[in-house]
């Protein structure tokens, strides 16, 4: 039986610096009511209440941002429709990621591209629908499409398996700046450094509460090394950089205020030119946004 997530952070504060218009958080899940869509067997967790679209853009309204990339959860497997409905709902003001398996056919591709998707996301750290070999057949039916790979890798694994990113002919999303470990420090993200150079490869500021003092899933967040290593990456490609909320934090316990997020990134990107890269202008070349 899968745990039960913890519902998000039910009033989120007023950021202290004011979002640049058409700031797009780049990653958070949304989660349709039980009942709606089936969940998968092997899935990773159970959402909670008050996880839905509305829910979501509340807290958009709250922090000031309007556009947002929602990532499609393991959650549901393959079926992508509790994200496409929100994506409809929407009405392009959003866009998303989709989880698919490698033998689906361009027909229902199609419909993806058209319902909002502009990418697919595979997991290489809790394997599920679709793995690195098989994206050897699928990616340049996903280039045709403009779309890119996303994916949750440590970047400590990156080396062993960059020759083979770099070799498929599509853009390249690393979530959660890489899932750097804490005991490593700046070393731990040191393997992104060329790919980054690359000019192929973009990076999620995202999640700073995964980097801990310890290897423990209790463990506090180490604010400071968090900060640190977002800003080493930052200076690298400020034109690479995107920045997610997580909404609404399935792996995080406590649950973070997304207030806290937003300032924390202003300190990472130190003004308003440097948020304005990574809220606005990176997300809409990226992700096909309208200029705002």
């Amino acid at each position: 039986m899968t745990h039960r997530i913890s519902p998000p952070c039910p009033r989120p504060r007023r950021p202290r610096v004011a979002l640049p218009a058409a700031a797009c958080d780049c990653h958070a899940h949304v989660f349709a009511p039980a009942g709606v869509y089936p969940y998968a067997e092997r899935r990773p967790y159970t959402p909670a209440d008050g996880t839905g679209l509305a829910a979501y853009r509340a807290m958009l309204e709250g922090i000031g941002a309007t556009r947002a990339v929602l990532v499609h959860s393991n959650i549901y497997g393959p079926d992508n429709r509790a994200t496409t409905d929100a994506l409809a709902e929407m009405g392009g003001a959003f866009r998303g990621i989709a989880l698919v398996r490698p033998e689906i056919d361009e027909r229902a591709l199609q419909a993806l591209a058209a319902a909002g998707m502009r990418g697919i996301r595979i997991n290489l750290e809790f394997p599920g629908e679709t793995t690195l070999d098989d994206m050897t057949a699928l990616a340049p039916r996903l280039a045709r499409l403009g779309w890119h790979l996303q994916l949750l890798i440590r970047a400590e694994r990156l080396p062993e398996i960059a020759s083979r990113l770099l070799a498929l002919p599509l853009e390249l999303v690393i979530d959660h700046m890489g899932l750097p470990r804490a005991e490593a420090g700046l070393a731990s993200v040191r393997s992104l450094l060329p790919l980054l150079a690359t000019g192929r490869v973009w990076v999620k500021l995202s999640a700073p509460y995964y980097v801990t003092s310890q290897p423990r899933p209790d463990a506090p967040p180490d604010d400071r090394l968090a900060t640190a290593i977002a800003r080493h990456l930052f200076e690298a490609r400020p034109d690479r950089m995107l920045w997610g909320s997580n909404w609404p934090h399935p792996h995080s316990a406590p649950v973070p205020d997304e207030g806290d997020l937003v300032d924390w990134l202003a300190e990472v990107v130190a003004d308003e030119a440097g948020l304005d890269q990574v809220l606005v202008r990176n997300p809409a070349r990226l992700y096909g946004f309208d200029a705002p």
